[in-house]
């Protein structure tokens, strides 16, 4: 059973064969790779092909119709929000001194 926001990881000939079908659209993603969305009745399949190595989870919510439900399901897009909300307070606080 895959798990939401699980990679289960796959093999490249797996990954190959589920791209066959043209039903997923590349799209960017967090982590290196390609990434890979299809979209299915709650939420999204999301491929990552890097190099020798295949990825595959499923995410409640679709980033291209629901971007917002989505970031509050992805931990890590948290730490990146954060990242540049802190980088770019600093860059500010920077400019005004």
């Amino acid at each position: 059973m895959l798990a939401r926001q699980e990679e289960l990881e796959i093999s490249l000939t797996e990954a190959h064969w589920l791209l066959e079908d043209d039903r997923y659209q590349v799209h960017f993603g967090i982590g290196s790779g390609r990434h890979y969305r299809k979209p299915r009745s709650n939420g999204c399949y999301h491929l990552r092909i890097d190099g020798t190595r295949a990825f595959i989870h499923w995410d409640e919510w679709d980033p291209r119709r629901h971007p917002i439900e989505h970031f509050f399901e992805t931990p890590v897009l948290w730490g990146s929000a954060l990242a540049i909300a802190v980088g770019t307070w600093l860059l500010s606080s920077n400019d005004n001194d």
